[in-house]
């Protein structure tokens, strides 16, 4: 039998000063579906004016609106708006503005943590370990834990008992259970830089119930995923899968298609499939990819692979548009769209065009698409960063 996925498009990239829709943005982990709707808070965005060339992000900026669409009407509602607020401000009554963070459901409550925080134009950041909770039926922020500043030294660095300040971690939910993987930190002296980044390999959980935080550490010599940020991670019976990622410090090349599978029962775990750039039976190597699974289904589309792969080495790419399933009951990757480089935006694209770190998530049975950006924008992959707002939905026939 023959699959075949089909895209509609709810709308195209538009121009958002009339604030209807969402601004173009970046915004990977922010789309979050509850109850038949789904709820998008922050991300990146060309904030500080347009990019002055291919791969320049110093203009670049984070956001704290919220947002809710609701399919039903195919409408988005504005919540909160950006207020500007950059950094973590203990006296505030919300979270800041924020990209990369951690934003997921338990018991009727939104639980966010981290992420990355953009203080000023020129790519000036401060990572974030703060934890918030949302009550969708009061529209109520709750500061849980403050952001405690510690800084992650290196790979293995515990901090104080609960994770260092970091983003783009993996995110997944078992039970009443977070469970984040992975992610970007840094390291001493501040102002952090790209040469002060230090990645994870650490796995944590943070019990919604009793409120603690727990680092669960592999035996001794036994497998780990090798660190990573920006991976897709996703819980399904009651075990975590994470597929590729980056790891920018120490590894060439720097991206990753390899899959790994943890138990929380046995505290072990498996890598189902090990990196190679080679193989043609799975989506290649790459970071910053959407991923939502519905089912035992788990798709992923677009993100950012390594210079060459689909162009030449002098491309600041590829940023793909191709769309993978990944049967997770039998391991086995079936491409739903090959990548064509595609970068047709507009209200007749016949689906989603290249994209790296866009937001994705599954309500019922359809995967919605948000965003992303283009580090090399124009026909001839020469040109400006570029955001995006188009948003997409779509389902498998």
């Amino acid at each position: 039998m023959t699959s075949e996925f089909n895209w509609r498009l709810c709308h195209p990239d538009v121009d958002s000063t009339g604030g209807d829709v969402p601004c173009a943005r970046e915004a990977p982990g922010v789309l979050l579906p509850y109850r038949g709707r789904i709820y998008m808070f922050g991300g990146g965005t060309l904030k500080y004016g347009a990019s002055s060339g291919q791969g320049n992000k110093s203009t670049l900026g984070a956001l704290n609106d919220l947002w809710l669409y609701d399919p039903s009407v195919e409408e988005w509602n504005l919540l909160e708006a950006n207020d500007g607020a950059a950094g973590f401000d203990a006296a505030s009554d919300r979270p800041c503005a924020r990209m990369l963070p951690a934003w997921v459901e338990i018991n009727d409550r939104f639980f966010l943590f981290g992420g990355l925080s953009i203080l000023s134009e020129g790519w000036k950041f401060a990572l974030l370990n703060d934890l918030w909770m949302y009550d969708p039926s009061e529209a109520h922020w709750t500061l849980l834990e403050p952001d405690d500043g510690v800084l992650l030294e290196h790979p293995d660095f515990a901090g104080l008992g609960r994770p260092t300040t970091m983003g783009g971690f993996g995110t997944a939910v078992i039970g009443s259970r977070i469970y984040l993987f992975g992610g970007w930190g840094h390291r001493a002296p501040l102002p952090p830089t790209v040469e002060t980044a230090v990645l994870s390999r650490q796995l944590w959980t943070y019990d919604t119930r009793s409120g603690v935080w727990e680092r669960i550490q592999a035996a001794d010599g036994a497998a780990v995923p090798p660190k990573r940020y920006v991976m897709s991670m996703t819980a399904w019976e009651n075990r975590l899968y994470v597929w590729a990622g980056r790891d920018t410090q120490d590894r060439d090349p720097q991206f990753y298609n390899d899959l790994w599978c943890f138990d929380p029962a046995t505290c072990a775990w498996t890598c189902l499939a090990e990196n190679d750039l080679t193989a043609a039976d799975r989506p290649s190597a790459r970071y910053g990819q959407g991923s939502a699974r519905i089912g035992d289904r788990w798709y992923i589309f677009g993100g950012f692979g390594p210079q060459g792969t689909f162009m030449p080495e002098e491309v600041n790419g590829p940023q793909l548009n191709d769309l993978w399933r990944l049967d997770l009951s039998t391991g086995e990757w079936t491409c739903l769209q090959a990548h064509d480089g595609s970068k047709d935006y507009s209200d007749s694209a016949a689906y989603p065009g290249v994209r790296r770190v866009p937001g994705m998530a599954a309500l019922d049975d359809e995967a919605y698409l948000f965003g992303g950006l283009d580090l090399a924008s124009g026909p001839n992959n020469d040109g400006p960063v570029t955001g995006f707002n188009d948003f997409w939905v779509g389902r498998e026939v």
